[in-house]
């Protein structure tokens, strides 16, 4: 998130989905539509408010970019004794684009002992996931929030999926608009969540349209 000023960690396209569930102390993490008055938000809908839901818990998806070596805590308690961190890019962002592969927007801090942490440390970057965080504090105009729970996702934006889009989005920028076609129809063949389908179906069509006809 830019109010934290997260330094990205280089992270190549090769990315993976791992399917990872779970987390922090077992009994916390027990059916989620059991979790009555525990809020479903976007990223970019928690950043909007985050007072409205501080020292409440909130559910979010975000895609895993990795974890943050360095960070300042400023007057927060998420100090690096206790805590670790990790990027995201919020879900409704489009990783295979390069400035946004550069500019995860989410941070959310594990505690080092805990389950959150574990399963967090062994997602690879890509994986689509949702998280229970609390809310904890706001600073600096953002949450600062505990990851609680870590849930892996049904619908996905995996490592095919981002490799070919990836290409897609090089082949379409430099004009081959016939290669890019087929690099997003390739993408598109993953499960994907309706919105990451919509943005590369609308790539794919741009391509398409511009692409030489066949002979």
């Amino acid at each position: 998130m830019s109010s934290h000023a997260p330094r990205f960690l280089g992270l190549s396209f090769g990315l993976a989905l791992a399917a990872w569930l779970v987390v922090a102390p077992a009994p916390a993490v027990q059916s989620r539509p059991q979790e009555l008055g525990v809020a479903s938000l976007s990223w970019e809908e928690l950043v909007a408010d985050p007072s409205a839901h501080l020292g409440r818990s909130v559910r979010v998806v975000v895609l895993v970019a990795g974890e943050v070596e360095q960070w300042s805590a400023y007057v927060t308690r998420f100090g690096q004794a206790r805590w670790r961190a990790w990027d995201a890019w919020s879900d409704l962002q489009e990783p295979w684009r390069p400035d946004t592969h550069r500019s995860p927007t989410a941070r959310a801090w594990a505690r080092r002992d805990g389950g959150a942490a574990w399963a967090l440390g062994r997602a690879r970057p890509g994986t689509r996931v949702e998280l229970r965080l609390r809310v904890h504090e706001v600073f600096l105009g953002a949450p600062w929030c505990e990851v609680e729970a870590v849930v892996p996702c049904t619908e996905e934006v995996g490592e095919g999926t981002l490799i070919h889009a990836a290409r897609g989005f090089e082949e379409q920028q430099a004009g081959r608009h016939e290669l890019a076609t087929l690099a997003f129809e390739e993408a598109l063949k993953a499960p994907l969540p309706a919105h990451a389908r919509a943005a590369l179906e609308d790539l794919r069509n741009q391509s398409a349209r511009l692409a030489p006809a066949r002979r």
